[in-house]
């Protein structure tokens, strides 16, 4: 409450206690718009001798703090990036159909550390068309994240702990991300109009370079709904697509441009005819 007071309709009296395990962390918790709560944490993995030996979870809870059962396997959705060491202290981000994990991959030795930015979707599971398998790895010296912000860019802050008495904060451009304009092969971001629309939609881009291309619509679960354009190759120029909404439900999905290197996206909402 704004007094300071517990919400005693959240949990128990305000107060949510739920049992992770033994020698288990929470790295970090968001609100979504809808009021449910993401809680990201590194925990045990059972049977192995090696305190070491972690996994990645992330939970969902309601805004009355019981678990989400829609989300994952019961609420819950554990990730084992590598069979040897992981310190998985983790960040999230929003984006429009799911959110953004971020952790470190860390192995025997500090020459082998990756960081990790994970994609999923609105139910739990990994969005397999970002990156390889929902995954990007890029390699880095720092072995622990104490921190991530993200900036009005989209760029993503992360602030890492170099084990000689100081920090190091790096700026990421986040790869297949609509944001990530370093190298756009877009002239300018797509148009879509009329939008709201309760039929059809014109769809205007402009190839920079030639590039493997694909479009598709996804609902708000992350589904895809519509396949444009299958994956081929185009050349450079201006390129027009009618999508056609008649069939699909009122409502917000979003089309994506895949192009070979980024993915863009523009939403676009569906009125009752």
């Amino acid at each position: 409450n704004m007094d300071g007071t517990p919400v005693q309709s959240f949990a128990n009296d305000g107060l949510l206690s739920t049992y992770t395990g033994e020698e288990n962390h929470i790295h970090n918790t968001l609100l979504q718009v809808d009021n449910k709560v993401l809680v990201f944490g590194e925990r045990f993995v059972p049977g192995t001798i090696n305190i070491y030996n972690t996994e990645a979870f992330i939970s969902r809870f309601m805004a009355d703090g019981s678990p989400d059962i829609s989300f994952g396997d019961q609420g819950s959705v554990t990730l084992t990036y590598t069979d040897w060491r992981d310190y998985l202290h983790t960040g999230v981000f929003t984006e429009p159909d799911g959110f953004l994990g971020i952790g470190v991959e860390n192995f025997d030795s500090a020459s082998s550390v990756n960081l990790i930015f994970t994609k999923f979707l609105m139910d739990g599971t990994i969005d397999q068309s970002f990156g390889t398998a929902g995954t990007f790895r890029i390699p880095t010296p720092y072995r622990l994240i104490l921190s991530t912000a993200r900036t009005n860019e989209g760029d993503i802050l992360i602030q890492f702990d170099t084990d000689q008495n100081f920090t190091k904060w790096k700026k990421y451009k986040v790869p297949n991300i609509a944001l990530d304009v370093s190298t756009p092969e877009l002239a300018a971001p797509p148009t879509l109009f009329p939008n709201p629309t309760s039929y059809t939609a014109l769809l205007k881009f402009e190839l920079l370079e030639q590039s493997e291309t694909e479009v598709f619509l996804l609902d708000i679960t992350g589904r895809i709904v519509k396949n444009i354009i299958k994956k081929e190759s185009k050349l450079p120029g201006k390129y027009t697509e009618t999508i056609n909404l008649s069939g699909l439900q009122a409502g917000v999905y979003f089309l994506k441009i895949k192009t070979t290197n980024h993915i863009y996206s523009e939403k676009i909402i569906k009125t009752n005819g």
